[in-house]
C-alpha cells in the first residue's frame, strides 16, 4: 500500500498494481456506491486479508486516522516503509 498526498495505490504481493475492477468489485459487494475512498480500502483490505500489510507513506502520514484504522485492523501485520523503492526498509508496529 502506497499512501501519498490522500491518495493511496495498492499493490499485490508481486508488486503489481490492484486496478480499478478490483475496488468496483468490493463496492458491488458491499451494495454501496457512495463510499468514501477511505473506507472503500478499508474494505478492500479487510477483503483481501493480506498475512502482511507494507504501507509506504511520510511520516507526517504516519498519525493520519486511515493509517491509525489501518493499524488497528491488521494490528501486527503492519509495517511501514518510509523511504525506499518498493521496500529494502521496513519497521514493524506493534501496539501502535
Amino acid at each position: 500500500l502506497v499512501l501519498k498526498d490522500g491518495d493511496y495505490e495498492l499493490y499485490d504481493e508481486v508488486n503489481d498494481i490492484i486496478d480499478k475492477d478490483f475496488f468496483n468489485e468490493v463496492i458491488k459487494e458491499i451494495g454501496s456506491e457512495n463510499i468514501s475512498k477511505d473506507d472503500l480500502l478499508i474494505s478492500t483490505l479487510i477483503v483481501i486479508a493480506p498475512r502482511r500489510l507494507r504501507i509506504h507513506l511520510n511520516q507526517r502520514d504516519r498519525n493520519n486516522d486511515l493509517t491509525k484504522i489501518i493499524v488497528r485492523v491488521f494490528q501486527d501485520r503492519v509495517y511501514f516503509c518510509y523511504g525506499c523503492n518498493k521496500c529494502n526498509k521496513h519497521t514493524r508496529i506493534k501496539g501502535y
